[in-house]
């Protein structure tokens, strides 16, 4: 049976993948769960944070922040350096970037979320939510964006490296 991914002792021999996209669709959801619960899909709140001059600075973004830091900190530390799990429970291995070099690639894909999320007051992670949850145009507008944003850079990358072939990630 492959309802439970959460069991360590089942091993998941049928469909593999099934198993890791529904694992990956709960935790979205829990994700999702914890946005719209703090409030962090509303962009007044987030401009609010990001005005720390207006009178009504709002620093429950960063209490959230530090709450989901507290949690997964210790937790990636047990993981990595003392190796308490030796591989995820619903996936081959752990998926680590190796890469550690400061780009321009990256210097400038950091300028332009850091632009959109200050001019909008929202995330990727929240705006979809937004989208799914209460749809309205300017919310939707923003994630048609930022989707074509993210297929035009898919192409460009394409386009500029290995000769047009796939790139691998990992």
């Amino acid at each position: 049976c492959c309802c439970c991914c959460c069991c360590s002792c089942m091993q998941f021999t049928q469909e593999p993948k099934a198993v890791a996209l529904a694992t990956e669709l709960v935790a979205g959801v829990l994700f999702a769960f914890g946005l719209v619960y703090t409030g962090m899909v509303r962009p007044t709140k987030v401009i609010a944070f990001l005005s720390p001059l207006y009178p009504a600075w709002d620093l429950s973004l960063m209490f959230v922040m530090g709450g989901a830091l507290l949690v997964a900190l210790p937790g990636f530390q047990l993981i990595l350096r003392k190796h308490i799990i030796k591989k995820p429970y619903c996936e081959a291995n752990f998926s680590i970037p190796t890469r550690n070099s400061i780009d321009p690639t990256l210097i400038l894909g950091g300028i332009l979320f850091g632009a959109g999320w200050g001019i909008s007051g929202m995330c990727p992670g929240p705006a979809v939510v937004a989208a799914v949850a209460k749809p309205v145009p300017q919310v939707v507008a923003y994630v048609v964006a930022m989707m074509g944003g993210m297929w035009a850079q898919g192409l460009w990358e394409r386009a500029t490296t290995s000769g047009g072939a796939p790139v691998e990630t990992s």
